[in-house]
């Protein structure tokens, strides 16, 4: 599953340059809309083992002072422990950090970095490392 993050990755940056848009920006640069409705398409792989990764959808809305709220909801073909709910997402941008923390239980928190078209982060869930990766909808 490792190779389908760096596909989607790849894919993320293709969609960039092919519509002109610049390389992922770097820290000092780097800012998102202030109050305006952000959608990434999600997904979540396991790092260890063989799992079919989970997908959602994310729509946030970043603050001047860098405080994330929004919602989360599964868009998995299986069940996941998001299937069937909106999730409350909140969290904090930083520069480049970003930490995203998702109203389930028990606590999902992804820590991870921001570029100009997407997040990629990581997290421990009942006992598991997940690889988060999302990318912006156009």
């Amino acid at each position: 599953m490792r190779v389908f993050g760096v596909l989607l990755i790849v894919a993320i940056s293709f969609i960039s340059f092919s519509q002109g848009m610049a390389p992922p920006a770097q820290a000092s640069s780097l800012a998102l809309p202030v109050e305006q409705q952000l959608v990434y398409h999600c997904q979540w792989t396991q790092r260890v083992g063989p799992s079919s990764p989970w997908t959602g959808t994310m729509t946030i809305r970043v603050n001047a002072e860098g405080l994330i709220n929004g919602t989360y909801k599964s868009t998995s073909a299986r069940p996941d422990p998001f299937y069937g709910r909106m999730i409350t997402v909140t969290g904090a941008l930083n520069g480049q950090n970003i930490r995203l923390s998702f109203g389930i239980s028990p606590a999902v928190t992804v820590r991870g970095e921001l570029f100009s078209n997407g997040i990629s982060g990581t997290t421990t869930f009942n006992g598991g490392r997940f690889e988060f990766l999302a990318a912006r909808a156009q």
